[in-house]
């Protein structure tokens, strides 16, 4: 029949003896009048289709199909017609031998119908190695009976076959167990071989019947296993085929030999592998497609030969399997694949194959536009190897669609001002199979001027980092373009350009390292990123971030603080320069001290005085001018700020004090007092006079009113007795905290 409208009358001629017919309803419909007539449904059966439920207009002017009762559903009577069902056919019997004359025939009957169809298959020669015997190798095996057997093979008794067996060990014994199916009730029963250790030959161990006498009648007896209990040797691999056997006269014939499995009795030291788990239990493949299963088995170092897992597939039309466990996708449908270990025991992944996958639903936009072209964009979604741009000019009509590889198209030649829509589809095409998404939300754009947005990201508000080592930052940026990036310092009121980086091209976002100049260093810095626009990308300004440079030395805040340069606070004296700065270590911090010390050395002893070298200083100057060169301000003690107790203000200011312990009268060093730390003294009767820097292994650097000059000399000097200093330590304190 020609595919098309399906007349009412060709219905009416396959369905006439199934209608039941009700009283007409009369229904208009614009001038027309319709009579209506309820049709029945008919059931399909495996003979012929069937047919909805439904109404006929029975007016031979009209002759119309209708869902409903009322006339307002119309059909051509195509989605009435229910498909006749498939047939469900049993396993067949057999008609007829095949012989060398002619082929032997099969009968297969529908279990829903009862129509029959015939088969033929092919008289196959029984192998000339194998007439008969006792010995002989067949399907990869080398196989001793006890008794002469010979294989004619015939298609009823390979579906009668034993497909695998398994064993479950005991301590003296195995158990060989099989799956027993219908289409065995053909067979005499079961052939167990085994072979032992490392011999090559199974041998038969066990004729097991599948027939048993009753009332003088064979009847079957479905036995699936076998206790082995001469396997009992310890530490000693047994492994097992089964075959089945049926007889004909007087020889007995078998069928091909099942996969083997192997153990040991549970005296072994290694265990038999019976549990498992299999990696993914269900896998989805696009033909030719690849997935790798694995078997994991607990314990499998200390399992009975763990790594022998062999791989197999129920179909390998659909799906075929390598030794490694890789599945390959050879054609459409489904299957299953069988991980089974030495044991013989089975783990399965249902495996589902599609010509192509379906890709997912592209999200379009526009990227950017201009008064003659339109670029748009789309992500890329798994499975697509391709996608279809569709294009339209006025939203109502379609143009072929055009198709592209990447995910942007750039669309030209249009017309400034013009509106123009847009949508996209994913396709796949793998292999000679195709499948598409469904189609990407729709877009408008008119030809105009239209930038892309330009973002950063990474670019902080604020950072705290210690000065003197790199400023980086990774700072992820859409749309480069090319363009040249400022990078700008607040200074005063007026953003000045510090550094130019090129971006990189392209549209997308790139990631670019940003480093720094190093004007941050031990002061606090306010700075921004700007981008320019282009032709394509709008233009960009970040915020401000304010860095805060962190000197790589500082004492904690509840002592005296490091500056990288002393002011006068108003007053004109001499300030010795500044040594250290933002970058300097403690120990650099203590040597710019006992440096600055070092160039009064010799110079006399001034009472009051604290000007440059050469002029004349005493003793708390010494110690003022040298805390100057180190970076550290004593206000408000100063040069001119001086009263008669300096020296004892200096000592209560903001240090740590370390201790107020005598050194020992034979040591050349004084315990817990470093190299420059200060040590005060008492020149008189509870009175701190004089202070010294103190230099390690016992020596000190001071401005000396008694010998009217500064020196370097030990510290056992002015502590002598006998001597003539004779002061007395009052305590030690460290300017640079550790």
């Amino acid at each position: 029949m020609k595919k098309g409208k399906i007349r009412i009358t060709a219905l009416f001629t396959v369905f006439l003896m199934c209608v039941t017919m009700i009283p007409s309803a009369v229904f208009a419909e614009g001038e027309h009048v319709h009579t209506m007539e309820y049709v029945e449904k008919v059931e399909a059966t495996c003979q012929n289709s069937g047919m909805e439920a439904h109404y006929h207009c029975t007016d031979p002017e009209c002759d119309k199909l209708f869902l409903d009762k009322d006339g307002t559903q119309e059909t051509d009577g195509q989605d009435l017609i229910i498909p006749i069902k498939d047939h469900d056919w049993d396993d067949g019997v057999v008609e007829r031998e095949a012989s060398a004359a002619q082929p032997g025939l099969y009968k297969f009957t529908c279990k829903n119908c009862g129509a029959t169809y015939t088969e033929e298959y092919e008289y196959i020669e029984p192998p000339e190695t194998t007439p008969s015997a006792k010995k002989f190798s067949a399907d990869g095996y080398k196989v001793q009976f006890k008794e002469k057997v010979g294989k004619k093979p015939q298609s009823f008794l390979d579906k009668a076959k034993v497909d695998h067996i398994w064993i479950k060990a005991g301590k003296k014994q195995i158990k060989v167990i099989w799956k027993v199916t219908d289409s065995m009730k053909i067979l005499d029963g079961i052939i167990i071989l085994r072979k032992t250790g490392k011999e090559t030959l199974y041998k038969e161990v066990k004729r097991v019947s599948l027939k048993k006498n009753v009332d003088g009648y064979l009847k079957w007896d479905p036995k699936s296993s076998f206790t082995d209990k001469t396997a009992k040797k310890k530490n000693t691999p047994y492994s097992y085929i089964a075959v089945a056997y049926y007889d004909e006269g007087d020889t007995t014939y078998i069928s091909h030999f099942s996969d083997w499995a192997a153990g040991q009795t549970t005296a072994s030291k290694l265990k038999n592998a019976y549990k498992a788990t299999i990696s993914k239990k269900s896998v989805s493949l696009q033909y030719k497609g690849k997935a790798t299963l694995k078997l994991k088995i607990k314990n499998a170092k200390k399992v009975y030969n763990s790594k022998n897992i062999r791989w197999y597939s129920d179909n390998k039309k659909v799906a075929k399997v390598n030794s490694k466990g890789v599945v390959t996708a050879t054609g459409v449908g489904k299957t299953v694949i069988r991980g089974r270990l030495s044991s013989g025991y089975d783990f399965t992944s249902k495996v589902s194959v599609v010509g192509a996958f379906k890709p997912a639903e592209p999200k379009l936009k526009v990227d950017v536009a201009s008064n003659t072209s339109i670029t748009l964009i789309w992500n890329k979604v798994k499975y697509a190897t391709s996608y279809d741009l569709y294009q339209s000019n006025d939203g109502v009509h379609w143009k072929s669609p055009v198709r592209v590889k990447a995910t942007s198209k750039k669309v030209t030649g249009l017309s400034k001002g013009h509106r123009y829509t847009f949508y996209v589809v994913a396709r796949n095409d793998n292999n000679g199979y195709t499948a598409v998404s469904k189609n990407s939300n729709v877009v408008n754009q008119k030809a105009v001027i239209k930038r892309r947005p330009t973002t950063v990201s990474g670019f902080p508000k604020s950072k705290s980092l210690t000065s003197g080592t790199p400023l980086i930052l990774t700072l992820k940026i859409s749309s480069p373009d090319s363009r040249k990036a400022s990078l700008q310092m607040l200074n005063g009121k007026k953003w000045i350009t510090q550094k130019t980086v090129t971006l990189p091209a392209g549209a997308g976002t790139t990631t670019v390292k940003l480093r720094f100049p190093d004007k941050w260093w031990g002061k606090t810095t306010s700075w921004r990123l700007v981008i320019p626009q282009d032709n394509t990308s709008e233009a960009y300004t970040s915020g401000t971030l304010t860095i805060k440079g962190l000197r790589v030395y500082q004492n904690p805040s509840k002592y005296i603080q490091i500056k990288d340069s002393i002011n006068s606070h108003g007053y004109s004296y001499y300030v010795s320069k500044v040594l250290v700065n933002s970058t300097s270590t403690r120990t650099q911090h203590v040597e710019a001290l006992i440096n600055t010390a070092n160039k009064y050395k010799g110079d006399t002893y001034v009472n009051g005085r604290a000007g440059a070298p050469g002029k004349g200083i005493d003793n708390a100057g010494l110690i003022i001018e040298a805390c100057y060169g180190a970076g550290i301000d004593l206000w408000p003690i100063s040069p001119v700020t001086r009263p008669a107790d300096t020296i004892e203000r200096i000592m209560n200011s903001k240090l740590q004090f370390i201790t107020d312990k005598q050194p020992d009268a034979g040591s050349d060093d004084y315990k817990g007092v470093y190299r420059g730390d200060l040590i005060f003294f008492q020149t008189g009767k509870n009175k701190i006079g004089h202070v010294a820097i103190y230099l390690g292994l016992g020596k000190i650097i001071h401005a000396s009113q008694v010998t009217g000059k500064v020196e370097t000399t030990t510290l056992k000097t002015l502590l002598n007795k006998n001597g003539k200093y004779k002061y007395k330590v009052e305590g030690a304190y460290r300017l640079f905290v550790y």
